[in-house]
């Protein structure tokens, strides 16, 4: 499974090993990096509660079904 923590990442990257690694996709999370890599895509500041907000949108979370 793809890993969820960069610094994990980058040591898988380094090992010498006799086979090749397949990474499959990550279901510990509600969105996929790729996911998440287009959200951010453009946007001048990351800010936590604007990608919450957009992941209540996504998913129907918590969300007043007269303001959507």
């Amino acid at each position: 499974m793809q890993p969820g923590d960069r610094s994990f990442a980058a040591f898988l990257k380094t090992l010498d090993l006799d086979c090749p690694i397949r990474f499959i996709e990550n279901n510990h999370f509600l969105w996929a990096c790729e996911e998440f890599r287009t959200w951010a895509t453009g946007r001048k500041h990351l800010v936590l509660e604007d990608f919450y907000r957009a992941s209540r949108k996504r998913f129907d979370i918590l969300m007043d079904k007269q303001n959507q």
